[in-house]
């Protein structure tokens, strides 16, 4: 999930809630919500954390936050993720997987929590996650 701004060099101000532990309020160009699988798409380009897929986490990625006052975390799925829309000068969009974006009002609430049913991901027999890491480019032998 994405919440950003529509427009180029405009904040806005997300409340960010961890089941009923208030974590912060951050001012950024918007907030990245990744699953372990979309960890390595455009959470690690912001400089959130790459997760290994068998973890039941969420990561939170902050998409230039001012002052860096609100820095990427990894959660479990133990409790729902609440981010409320404080208020914002622009439109403020949700965006899941790439799709076309839905516009978000001060006051939305938009939560991330674990799915009902896990979606089992067929791998190939002898897939190893560090040959797959090196192999995209994501480990690199110094």
């Amino acid at each position: 999930l994405v919440i950003s701004c529509g427009s180029l060099a405009r904040m806005i101000r997300l409340d960010m809630w961890y089941g009923n532990d208030h974590l912060g309020t951050v001012r950024a160009d918007g907030m990245i919500v990744a699953t372990p699988t979309g960890s390595s798409g455009y959470s690690i380009s912001a400089g959130g954390p790459l997760i290994y897929p068998e973890l039941n986490v969420f990561a939170l990625t902050p998409i230039c936050p001012f002052l860096h006052a609100f820095r990427p975390m990894v959660l479990p799925f133990e409790k729902d993720l609440r981010v409320l829309v404080r208020d914002a000068d622009v439109d403020v969009y949700l965006t899941q997987d790439g799709q076309t974006g839905v516009v978000l009002a001060p006051g939305d609430n938009v939560i991330a929590s674990r799915a009902e049913k896990p979606l089992n991901l067929i791998r190939p027999l002898h897939s190893h996650y560090a040959h797959k890491l090196k192999s995209k480019g994501f480990v690199r032998e110094s």
